[in-house]
């Protein structure tokens, strides 16, 4: 029975030893992999720059004049007002968020344009708003605001690994209520702005749908990192909600679209158009140097367990085995 057990207890020692083993092999190799798909992988933010910089010539060129001198009507209930022209850029190298001047750029770097847009400001309700957008007596669009949606957001969502404190916490970053029993927090998201996107048919603004340039969506908002929805939500609850209409031919769509959202949610130099070829190369070197030295010292590692094994199994034999290998 004594024999047994210790039987059963090396066998288990075995198991944990191989797998062990086989995580410290696995991790140098994933290292060396991604190492590998950096030094490999086709650099992207000179393309990208380069097909941002012919759209947004386009717009400096074209769109400019296309979308100038535009009377666009907004109605709510009891109140109609002419959407105002709105020229001022915001924020540094707008709209692509990135000097574009590094190593591997283009020799012309980013085109840098003007803004031009149209907004009208309408107070915030509570409750739902039904709407209206004209150009020149033509409906662009007819819409209903919904001021408030009510979301959720799961452990996994939450990244806090059914730890109630951590959960409460970040849950508290959404200024939402943790439920403990069914582990989900319900948060309430405001309306923050809306923006629709447009194209010029017959001399009249339309929706612009299906997207006259390719962005791979359906719908027909402003932003990539809204997912091109034209209703944008927010945690905080603002005053006063803007209601824009943008070119489709706009460079900041055309930023948005080409960053990833990056052009959207910063105002300062954020290197949207992403790393450069010299940048990745260095970094899959570094992660492929790292995931070596880590392989090798696993490998000597295993090495040395295995000798001090093998060693140890030889004390464990029977005196009469020794004899007879002798």
């Amino acid at each position: 029975m004594l024999f047994r057990s210790a039987k059963m207890a090396k066998q288990k020692k075995s198991r944990c030893y191989y797998a062990v083993v086989t995580i410290l092999c696995v991790v140098p190799i994933i290292l060396l992999m991604c190492g590998a798909g950096l030094l490999l992988e086709t650099n992207t933010r000179s393309m990208n720059i380069d097909l941002y910089n012919k759209r947004a010539t386009e717009w400096n060129t074209t769109g400019l004049k296309e979308f100038e001198g535009m009377h666009i009507l907004a109605q709510i209930p009891d109140h109609k007002k002419e959407m105002d022209p709105v020229t001022t850029s915001t924020g540094v190298f707008y709209p692509v968020r990135d000097s574009c001047n590094r190593d591997g750029d283009p020799e012309e770097g980013c085109v840098y344009t003007s803004a031009l847009y149209y907004k009208v400001d309408i107070p915030f309700s509570n409750s739902s708003l039904p709407f209206t957008l004209s150009h020149d007596k033509s409906l662009i669009v007819e819409d209903t605001l919904v001021p408030v949606v009510e979301r959720k957001l799961y452990v996994h969502d939450l990244n806090c690994d059914h730890d109630t404190t951590q959960c409460v916490n970040e849950c508290n970053k959404y200024h939402g209520e943790w439920n403990s029993k069914e582990e989900t927090c319900t948060y309430n998201d405001y309306i923050s702005r809306v923006c629709y996107r447009v194209n010029l048919k017959n001399n009249r603004l339309v929706l612009d749908k299906p997207a006259a340039w390719d962005l791979s969506t359906q719908n027909v908002g402003c932003e990539y990192g809204n997912k091109w929805a034209p209703f944008v939500y927010s945690t905080e609850k603002k005053s006063v909600i803007p209601i824009e209409i943008r070119y489709y031919k706009d460079s900041a769509i055309s930023a948005s679209f080409y960053t990833e959202g990056c052009s959207d949610s910063s105002l300062e130099e954020a290197k949207c158009m992403g790393i450069t070829h010299k940048e990745a190369s260095q970094v899959g070197i570094s992660v492929t140097v790292i995931g070596i030295c880590i392989l090798a010292v696993t490998l000597i590692g295993v090495a040395i367990v295995n000798r001090c094994r093998r060693d140890e199994k030889e004390e464990e034999k029977p005196l009469t085995d020794r004899k007879s290998v002798v």
